[in-house]
């Protein structure tokens, strides 16, 4: 260490905490350590576990059979219900086409393949076929940089191999044999599995980069395993390499925890959950009871950490929360089927992280990468259950704000608004924030009108992943051409500055304070028949504010100025009319509902300049 090091590191130890700081640092030395001890052998091809170092290791008997005829005793008998509200024939029909190798991925539309291909970004490749679109399948993973494109043209995107390597089709594969007991999917999921231990080597290319998704494999692995553990086409020559692997992804994992400053996030949480899975299917070798115990304490840990007691997800996205509220429930199934849940108090919180997917239904505000852990992700018969077990909870209507995570909703039979808050801790992670403070989403009689623009790519364009974050691109008002917090090269962090929102439950107001020496401020009063949004400025009564506003359209949505107002279509029906002194232009934008994929949309754009106090109405009915 540096001398002049010694002042950042004493900064950061006093941020961190003692705790914290320890936890950082002995990570980094173990994963520092790792890697000098395990870099040699990978790039040998030593490094992977044998089935007969796995057994010399726990001292258990090497012969094979004896520990897999234990195995298939092993039953993860939640897996059998977790989607039974899921319909036989698109299962079926879903898992034919995965048998075929027929993949659609992060917009990359229904493609069949020839080969799997693990380490090519295919959805560019289809793009531009003169593009680099493979990642180096023999290079160590640590020495794999995930390069950023600078322009609005695209550069290969990590993202997609590792989204194939997650293996979430396994599960449909099972299903569908469950439901047929038809041996071509059996065939399909040890010819899949098999082509993936082959062509990734243990720590080598990018599937091995990230952490995240190696539990994400592990834990699809670990279903896929319930489901054709029986199979009498199975060889146990397929099962001994299958058990090896996993257990590589075992290592891998306790010595890659994702903690770098003390604020973890989805990744570390399912580095853990794939690891609860992962000692649940090893539980008969040494160590397995105590890595369970320190598992399960980990996740709580974060539960604390990464839920506020709103029941929201600390990061600050809708889509992210549905992320981290399907990790959360994995372990809470896990938990009990050990016969270690969790306390009660969990099981509340987590109710409550139900609930908010309740209330944001179709609502996407921050990052939206489409993730999720297995095929399916959350269904509504998840929230059913959790949900029906509180008394009188369940309406859906009226105002509710959820103050820590700064997101305030109006339902009724004619309208589902959202209005997004300021409201940020140093605490969290800010790399799935957007400048959209003061946005609404407006549907009316569960027609999606005004939405927010959603998120496009992250690391293939600095220039759209900014474009999909910019205030100019959310569903507010701001200074012309200014973003209330800087937009730069750094692609997961917004320097947000700390607020605390208070709940309110009576009215949809908002205020904020980006702007130095000025505030501004939102209302939205809502009834049956209108919406009326009231924008205003407060500061320097001799200060002129630039203001702009923009309002993005579904891309079904069709604007048409009659007389001095805008009338809003959809489907060729007349769904909103807009009232307003503003002069509303309507320009060309774009709308992202999932990853990989964007779609041409118009936005409505007004600007005028505002004195301090000027109150501008926008009417919506």
């Amino acid at each position: 260490m540096h001398i002049n090091h010694i002042p950042h590191y004493i900064k950061k130890i006093i941020q961190l905490g003692p705790r914290t700081s320890f936890v950082v640092a002995k990570n980094r030395l173990q994963v520092a350590w790792h890697e000098q001890r395990i870099r040699r052998k990978a790039l040998n091809g030593t490094a992977a576990h044998s089935w007969p170092t796995i057994a010399s290791q726990h001292n258990i008997d090497k012969k094979f059979s004896l520990f897999w005829q234990q195995q298939k005793n092993k039953s993860f008998s939640f897996l059998d219900q977790i989607y039974a509200d899921q319909p036989i024939d698109q299962v079926i029909a879903q898992a034919h086409l995965f048998e075929q190798k027929t993949f659609d991925l992060l917009g990359s539309g229904p493609t069949q393949f020839s080969s799997m291909p693990w380490h090519i970004d295919f959805r560019l490749q289809a793009q531009n076929k003169k593009a680099d679109c493979v990642f180096d399948k023999t290079l160590f993973y640590k020495d794999i940089q995930v390069q950023s494109g600078m322009t609005d043209e695209l550069v290969k995107d990590i993202k997609v191999p590792w989204e194939l390597s997650r293996c979430q089709h396994l599960l449909v594969l099972g299903q569908a044999y469950a439901y047929t007991k038809d041996e071509r999917y059996a065939k399909a999921f040890v010819e899949h599995v098999s082509d993936w231990i082959q062509e990734n080597p243990y720590l080598l290319g990018a599937n091995w980069v990230c952490p995240m998704d190696v539990g994400i494999r592990a834990l699809n692995w670990i279903c896929a395993f319930h489901f054709f553990k029986n199979s009498a086409t199975i060889s146990e020559s397929f099962w001994q390499p299958f058990v090896s692997s996993l257990y590589d992804h075992c290592v891998y994992l306790e010595n890659n925890w994702e903690i770098y400053d003390g604020r973890t996030s989805n990744h570390y949480l399912s580095d853990l959950v794939g690891y609860l899975y992962l000692c649940s299917f090893f539980d008969s070798l040494s160590g397995a009871e105590e890595k369970m115990i320190w598992c399960r304490q980990e996740i709580m840990r974060e539960f604390e950490k990464q839920v506020f007691d709103d029941g929201t997800d600390y990061e600050g996205s809708t889509k992210y929360h549905g992320l981290v509220t399907e990790l959360f429930y994995h372990a809470y199934l896990v938990t009990q089927h050990v016969h270690r849940p969790f306390p009660h108090e969990y099981e509340k919180k987590l109710r409550r992280m139900f609930d908010f997917i309740a209330w944001s239904d179709g609502i996407q505000v921050g990052d939206n990468d489409s993730g999720k852990i297995l095929y399916y992700g959350i269904t509504p018969s998840w929230g059913d259950a959790m949900r029906s077990r509180k008394s009188g909870q369940d309406d859906i209507s009226g105002i509710k704000t959820f103050p820590y995570f700064g997101l305030s909703f109006f339902r009724s039979p004619q309208w589902q608004v959202s209005l997004r808050h300021h409201a940020y801790n140093k605490r969290q992670p800010s790399g799935h924030f957007h400048n959209d403070v003061g946005s609404i989403t407006v549907s009316v009689r569960g027609i999606p009108v005004i939405v927010d623009p959603g998120s496009y790519l992250y690391t293939p364009s600095s220039f759209w992943r900014n474009y999909f974050r910019s205030v100019q691109h959310h569903n507010t008002f701001a200074l012309e051409g200014v973003e209330p917090v800087k937009l730069d090269e750094r692609l997961f962090a917004l320097d947000m500055p700390e607020h605390r929102y208070e709940e309110n439950n009576e009215r949809l107001v908002m205020s904020h304070t980006f702007y130095p020496g000025s505030t501004a401020h939102r209302e939205i009063v809502c009834s049956d028949q209108e919406l009326v949004i009231t924008d205003w400025w407060q500061g320097d009564e001799k200060a002129s504010y630039q203001t702009e506003w923009n309002f993005v359209l579904a891309p079904e949505v069709e604007a048409v100025h009659e007389g001095d107002n805008i009338s809003l279509y959809a489907r060729d029906k007349k769904v909103l009319v807009i009232t307003s002194d503003l002069n509303f232009g309507v320009a060309d934008a774009w709308y992202a509902e999932c990853y990989g994929k964007r779609i041409p949309c118009k936005k409505l754009q007004a600007r005028k300049s505002l004195n301090a106090g000027e109150k501008i109405f926008v009417v919506l009915r």
